[in-house]
């Protein structure tokens, strides 16, 4: 009986072990592993430390280095209420951090009566301030050290680089794309201490990491022609009150993208200087949006130089060919117009020269049939269209352009001159750029370079092969297509006095898919320059549902034309006198 007892009370005995090990298990792997986050982040709270938890973020500059976004450190300070009113007198405690905080006392006062285990009383303050506060040596106060973004030009170039949030996170832009390079990694604690500050016997020598820093972007921007985009497109949102408006300039000899810009646009810095927890600044999201990479639309007649050089090197067409333009056909069994006036009168013939010269549709539409639906895709989507840039700007769409098995007659002709397909702002300016630079496509790219704190090259960004897509003698005619529709076509408002200059104006509708209705439209100018020598840059403006105007040659022509006065004028090519 006695023995029954005894293994019965070493059963119970064995259970409870069991059942306190499991639970004790448990609870190390509810505590370090589920956990592990909340518990890191108390340590932080109440184990401050005297540095950031992780290294500088990196800085985004222009090529010439010019910083369009960088970090500064500041201070949150803290307090435990219980600490302070146990030991201090909480009146001139008050009063004095009040003051240095720039806040009433009463606010300061009222954190200090707080039940709760701690309290911020300021985010991300100057560190002169944090340091006065501290210096005062309050018991219960503590300072974090964080980091806060800064970006000197406020809206400048806004929607290349993005914003940070008033935590510091990434929201939008490059800050997004490559947070990976830019975040700074945080450093290892202290091993060879407890929680109570005594050393660990064996761990004497172990000492912690300190942070990482970030690297710092180079991009491919140039900030005086970037300046020089948006004081105009300042300009045209005050002349022509549109919903939108965007500007790409690019180098068309190596693909890098020069300035980027779009209205509506926000101040960065209104974001990242946002009171902690804040979800509303004021700026409505779509401000946010980089319609140049992210909004696809059909171009309409800004294409038409894409079609013609496709048509031109296939051989489909001679330069000496004429298409008739009777103002109305019909065409896949449907009437299809010319633009304005002429859908009533016709352009009559006219040479691929002249199809350009008076932006006919016909004519365009007559090329594109004669050229094919294959040979005419297979061209488009070796100039970048249908597939995402790879440009580096976050946000990119890859547009769309009918497969040739599906294309109708009609799609065709529509596509002849930019309708039925979708595009976006940077595709257009390189493929552009490929027709005008001797028949290369280079794919746009905005970052040059990657570099650590200390200005050591990490990785420089190798420029993108380009690929031959047409023939020098075809990329000569279709320069000599674009001066000839500034000199005496519809891009006449875009002419340069003292300077060789092409272009082509664009009109097209928008397609709303809600409604299955067209819904306003986008006005183009797209120009290449300089085109009596080596062309060096293109500029592409649209402007989206304006208020004042009703095409891209009184809309957006004027735009182009006074970025390119700035850059010409920059490089020795515009003598001022010429460009006034």
């Amino acid at each position: 009986m006695a023995t029954t007892n005894r293994d019965h009370s070493l059963t119970v005995i064995r259970a409870l072990i069991v059942g306190v090990s499991v639970f004790l298990a448990g609870r190390l792997v509810y505590v370090q592993v589920f956990r592990h986050d909340f518990y890191l982040h108390l340590a932080t709270i109440y184990h401050p430390s005297d540095r950031p938890r992780a290294g500088p973020p990196g800085a985004i500059l222009t090529r010439s280095g010019h910083i369009l976004a960088d970090s500064v450190t500041v201070a949150s300070l803290k307090v435990d209420p219980h600490i302070a009113r146990d030991k201090e007198d909480l009146a001139p405690m008050a009063r004095f951090i009040g003051k240095q905080l720039g806040v009433d006392e009463s606010q300061v006062r009222e954190k200090l009566h707080s039940n709760a285990p701690w309290e911020y009383l300021a985010r991300k303050v100057d560190l002169e301030v944090a340091s006065s506060i501290m210096d005062a040596r309050f018991a219960g106060v503590q300072q974090d050290l964080e980091y806060r973004r800064n970006y000197p030009n406020g809206p400048v170039a806004c929607h290349v680089v993005g914003v940070r949030g008033s935590d510091h996170r990434p929201r939008e832009g490059l800050e997004y794309r490559y947070r990976f390079l830019l975040d700074g990694q945080p450093g290892t604690r202290i091993t060879n201490v407890d929680a109570f500050d005594r050393t660990i016997v064996g761990q004497e020598n172990q000492p912690a990491l300190p942070p990482l820093p970030g690297m710092d972007l180079v991009t491919t921007l140039d900030l005086s022609v970037q300046r020089a985009v948006e004081a105009e497109l300042d300009r045209c949102v005050s002349r022509t009150r549109p919903k939108a408006a965007t500007c790409v300039v690019m180098d068309c000899r190596s693909g890098e993208i020069l300035a980027l810009g779009c209205r509506p646009c926000y101040d960065p810095n209104r974001i990242a200087g946002a009171p902690a927890g804040a979800t509303h600044v004021g700026i409505p999201t779509k401000n946010l949006l980089n319609l140049c990479v992210s909004r696809q639309y059909e171009p309409g007649s800004t294409f038409k130089p894409l079609l013609i050089a496709a048509a031109l090197d296939a051989g489909a067409i001679k330069p000496t060919d004429t298409f008739l333009c009777k103002g109305t056909e019909t065409i896949g069994g449907k009437p299809l117009r010319c633009w304005g006036p002429w859908a009533t009168r016709g352009h009559g013939r006219l040479t691929a020269e002249e199809v350009i010269v008076n932006s006919c549709n016909l004519g365009a539409a007559h090329i594109a049939l004669k050229l094919g639906a294959e040979p005419y895709y297979d061209f488009l989507q070796r100039v970048g269209f249908a597939q995402k840039p790879r440009s580096g700007l976050a946000s990119e769409v890859a547009g769309h352009i009918q497969k040739p098995e599906e294309m109708y007659e009609r799609d065709l002709a529509n596509l002849g001159f930019g309708q039925g397909v979708g595009v976006t702002d940077i595709q257009l300016a390189a493929a552009i750029s490929a027709i005008v630079n001797g028949g290369i496509y280079y794919r746009p790219y905005i970052i040059r370079a990657v570099r650590t704190k200390e200005g050591d090259v990490y990785r420089e960004a190798n420029p993108p092969q380009g690929r031959q897509i047409c023939s020098e003698a075809t990329s000569k005619l279709v320069r000599k297509m674009l001066v000839a529709a500034v000199e005496r076509g519809t891009g006449r408002q875009a002419r340069i006095k003292g300077a060789c200059v092409g272009g082509k104006t664009g009109t097209a509708q928008i397609w709303n898919p809600k409604t299955q209705e067209f819904d306003g439209n986008i006005m183009s100018f797209v120009m290449a320059a300089p085109l009596d020598t080596q062309p060096q840059f293109v500029i592409l403006v649209t402007v989206q549902e304006p208020a004042v105007g009703e095409h891209g040659a009184d809309v957006a022509a004027p735009v182009a034309r006074e970025i390119a006065k700035s850059l010409l004028r920059r490089q020795g090519l515009l003598k001022a006198e010429a460009a006034s």
